[in-house]
């Protein structure tokens, strides 16, 4: 009888250890899917999420012919935005920690799509800076999440950064054909009806929206993102704040990284406006605008699908070679319209050094991505991006009230002359800077620059043993 008792119990214990087995092995298969699906539609939702379509070309027509602002006042409109973004962007990383990739990403596309609703509403110029408030506010959970989330969806191994770039640079090869397509059709729309490239920039904000709903929950519950519930656990989230942000700011190579990604980001922030106001100065008629500027996106995307490419070429004097060959761009540029040589050439000149810009614009945001997404995990990625995004918001704002006082001074070439020669010099001392602690191979780096440790993990991992 004790016999038969207790083989019933080991037949018990057997099927109970099956059956989790097999559950166990079924909710790999669900996530396994799951990231799957969404690798697969990441790169149709980055065309529509990048950036505003139907937008840039025109938003300075539309709120000073149609809303009735002056010059200055759209300048004061558009300084708050990258103030706003900058401040988002700590409670954003709380939200996102909070309720995860998925539903930041919901809930930034949706603040968007609101954001262009209350520019096409608005009357007052308050209304303005809260479009602009808003607008930042969902950008700012977007930026922290969707890089995030790929890199969580791409499994482990050693091709992981180059399938991440690879998945990537497609969606932004898409987004740079789209918004070519939409800026050389936006101001013959915009002739049509004013209000009618803003109505089709909020549907592409509702169509992001649509589909970052759409984006399957990947996470195993052992996976979750950490919640903050109750006292212990917030005061067990702040702990694992303070030493993730101890840990990248004491990190050399992440520290050098973001001194060069702030710097650099910052400076493309100005690049629409600068290039703008140049081919104004050049001549060109505003109808031709678009088509200027869709040319170039075309550059940017066949660019952007050659990161890889860029990557192995230049391996780690890549952001040498991308800083150095923009700037110097920037100077022969200003140099060449300053000199005020005929139309025709000045205006090939002008394609030449922009299609060179735009070659590094387009790589340059994937890789970046994918140099930020080294040696991390998803617990510490979005502090990475918060601080970034937070450098980048800061020089950005600098570098546009710098050239907004030199352009109340000066023409637009010496303005590009100047700011280019001083980021040129800046850049050298910055390589300089990052040339013993950034590109080495993973064995030169030390521990404590790559590998993040997080106090909770660590304390029960202690209490395991």
């Amino acid at each position: 009888m004790e016999n038969n008792h207790s083989d019933n119990n080991l037949n018990t214990e057997s099927n109970k250890f099956s059956y989790d087995t097999n559950t166990q092995n079924n909710l790999n298969k669900k996530y396994f899917y799951a990231k799957k699906y969404n690798r697969r539609i990441y790169p149709i939702y980055k065309m529509f999420s990048w950036d505003l379509l139907f937008y840039y070309s025109i938003i300075f027509l539309f709120l000073t012919t149609e809303k009735g602002l002056s010059a200055s006042q759209v300048l004061l409109v558009d300084s708050f935005y990258p103030l706003f973004k900058g401040l988002a962007n700590l409670p954003c990383l709380a939200l996102t920690d909070k309720i995860g990739r998925r539903k930041s990403l919901i809930a930034g596309n949706l603040l968007v799509t609101i954001s262009i609703l209350v520019v096409i509403l608005s009357v007052r110029l308050r209304h303005l800076i809260l479009a602009n408030f808003l607008c930042a506010l969902g950008y700012s959970l977007k930026n922290l999440s969707e890089s995030t989330l790929l890199h969580e969806c791409i499994e482990p191994g050693k091709t992981a950064n180059s399938q991440f770039s690879k998945i990537n640079g497609q969606g932004s090869a898409y987004y740079y054909v789209f918004d070519a397509i939409s800026t050389a059709l936006t101001g013959f729309l915009y002739i049509y009806n004013a209000y009618l490239p803003l109505f089709l920039c909020m549907i592409s904000s509702i169509i992001a929206t649509m589909i970052s709903y759409t984006f399957e929950d990947y996470s195993a519950p052992k996976e979750k993102t950490f919640k903050v519930s109750s006292a212990n656990s917030s005061y067990n989230y702040l702990t694992e704040l303070i030493a993730s942000f101890k840990f990248i700011f004491n990190s050399k190579r992440l520290r050098a990284l973001l001194v060069f990604t702030g710097l650099f980001s910052g400076l493309l922030q100005i690049r629409s406006s600068m290039s703008s106001s140049l081919l104004k100065d050049i001549g060109l008629p505003n109808q031709y605008f678009g088509i200027v500027f869709a040319i170039l996106q075309i550059a940017a995307c066949i660019a952007s699908m050659r990161q890889n490419y860029y990557h192995k070429k230049y391996r780690n004097k890549l952001l040498s070679n991308f800083s150095l060959k923009y700037t110097l761009s920037m100077i022969i540029l200003g140099i060449v319209v300053i000199l005020n040589i005929p139309y025709i050439p000045t205006l090939i000149l002008f394609f030449v050094f922009q299609i060179i810009q735009h070659t590094v614009k387009g790589p340059y945001y994937v890789l970046i991505q994918r140099y930020l997404n080294s040696f991390t995990t998803p617990e510490i990625s979005t502090k990475i991006y918060t601080v970034s995004s937070i450098l980048e918001a800061f020089v950005g704002s600098i570098l546009a009230f710098l050239a907004s006082m030199l352009l109340a001074k000066t023409t637009t070439a010496y303005a590009t002359l100047i700011i280019g020669l001083s980021m040129f010099i800046i850049f050298l001392f910055v390589l300089d800077y990052m040339r013993p602690r950034f590109g080495l191979k993973p064995e030169e780096y030390d521990k404590k620059d790559i590998e993040y440790v997080s106090p909770n993990k660590l304390l029960e991992s202690k209490k395991a043993d």
